[in-house]
């Protein structure tokens, strides 16, 4: 017959454990844990970042920790200032306009084309944004191009005889006309 397997006094005095009565706590996020809103802007170089393993992103229900939101603002305020962002090492802002803000052509490129020859010049300034209308070298020029406010792409006249002219440029008011560098038509 098969004998009962009895219990030691050990096992039958031992007591079953209780539940712990802590609360389960959150784990700590990684040390290169970021937020959602410390990412960068372009989602692209955000992504990147993800894949590379350099950041590891919170979820957005996680609040954003206290602790950061001081250097968080800081960050804005002081991003693209050249005194306190260090990505802005070497690069030395341009003086505050003498021209009150206008409209100012400082170069063209280039400064000499044949006569009676349609050219594609580069005008160089600031706030080239202002142009209105075809910019001026001795005629109107045409396929006026604005790439950015501190560069325009434009052709020459092609019907424009020989001589040096002053690049001027119309601003949005349809009067007030800005002049820059003498050109030279051979």
């Amino acid at each position: 017959m098969p004998t009962k397997a009895t219990k030691t006094t050990e096992e039958s005095e031992a007591q079953p454990e209780e539940p712990s009565l802590l609360v389960p706590t959150e784990p700590e996020p990684p040390v290169n844990a970021v937020h959602p809103y410390q990412l960068p802007a372009n989602t692209a170089a955000a992504q990147a970042m993800v894949d590379n393993s350099q950041v590891a992103v919170l979820p957005l229900s996680v609040p954003y920790p206290e602790e950061l939101i001081a250097p968080a603002q800081e960050a804005i305020v002081d991003y693209g200032d050249p005194a306190n962002d260090p990505r802005m090492e070497g690069y030395t802002p341009p003086p505050n306009p003498p021209d009150g803000g206008n409209l100012v052509i400082t170069s063209i490129s280039p400064d000499t084309a044949p006569a009676n020859t349609v050219t594609t010049v580069t005008i160089n300034g600031l706030r080239l944004d202002l142009t209105h209308g075809n910019p001026t070298i001795g005629k109107s020029c045409h396929n006026t191009q604005i790439n950015s406010p501190i560069e325009l792409k434009t052709d020459t006249p092609g019907n424009q005889a020989a001589g040096t002219f002053p690049v001027t440029i119309t601003l949005a008011d349809g009067t007030t006309e800005i002049t820059g560098p003498d050109f030279t038509y051979t």
